[in-house]
Formats: C-alpha cells, structure tokens, sequence
C-alpha cells in the first residue's frame, strides 16, 4: 500500500514539473482535478490502513493477545482519530515547510504512548517513502545536482560503516 501511494505522489509530482509528456499547468483545472482525485485516493488509502490495523488488532485479541505489547497503540476510538487526523496535518506541515516528519511525528506517537524506539523508527520509515518521491521528482524535472548529491552519499556511506 506504502508504495501505490509512493506511485501516486510521484505521478502527481511528475504532472506538475515541467518537460515531460505528461505535465500540465500549475493552477488549471485538470491541475486542481488531479490534485482533489490524489487527495480521495490518499483519504481512501487511509481508511484501507485503519482497517487493515485493526483487524489485526482484533486477531491478535482473538488469540488472547499474542504478539501484543501494553505500548501496543490500541487502534479504536479517540486514539484512531487522532491518529488519522495528526497524520494527515503531520504530512501536510513537513510537505509544506520541508520538516522531516520525525520532527513532528515523533511527539504525536510519544505522546500517544509509543515507546521511543518505535517512534523514532516509525519516523524514519515515514521520512524514506518522502526522500524516495522527491528525489525522484527532482531528477524528472532535472534540478539533481549530482557532484553534490555524490559527496553527500560519499560521506554518509562512511559516516554509516564508521558508527
């Protein structure tokens, strides 16, 4: 699921960047059209998400409780709202200010009672499926600068073998 929506947000970035077959321009109709069906569908795959969770909440409550942790975020009621809304505002702030989502993920899921380690790799799963799609989408539309993008991933192969 994590990756049709990767899919989607790269097709939709890929639409609105310049030279390409299939772009089209910033503020028309078939832009806001594109933007309002990637929106629903993201809506769509959130709902598929909250269900998907909670069946296998309630499996494993079925089983009495295997795999199940007291840190386990119980997935009804207030918790499954608040979960959906600050997730989809979350996303919206890091996409909008360039944040990485840890900055603004990683409180709401300690405050909702996760455990930090699960928080903090919670947040870094968030944040690749982000670099993912705009990496790609500045390569599209040509503005990669590759000596620069070269050295970086240079010295974080070697920042990552020396820790």
């Amino acid at each position: 699921m994590n990756f049709f929506c990767l899919a989607l947000t790269i097709i939709i970035g890929m639409m609105r960047g310049k030279g390409n077959q299939i772009s089209v321009l910033k503020c028309s109709a078939s832009d806001w059209t594109a933007v309002a069906i990637y929106i629903v569908i993201m809506f769509q795959m959130i709902f598929i998400g909250q269900r998907l969770n909670k069946y296998e909440y309630d499996l494993k409550k079925k089983y009495g409780g295997i795999n199940q942790v007291p840190s386990d975020i119980k997935p009804k009621g207030k918790v499954l709202l608040y979960l959906m809304i600050l997730g989809f505002f979350g996303g919206f702030l890091a996409g909008a200010f360039g944040l990485g989502g840890g900055v603004i993920f990683n409180p709401i899921l300690l405050t909702l009672g996760m455990p930090p380690k699960v928080a903090s790799a919670t947040g870094a799963y968030l944040i690749c499926f982000s670099k993912i799609s705009s990496c790609l989408i500045y390569w599209q539309a040509g503005q990669y600068i590759w000596d620069y993008t070269g050295w970086i991933a240079l010295w974080s192969v070697i920042g990552s073998f020396a820790s």
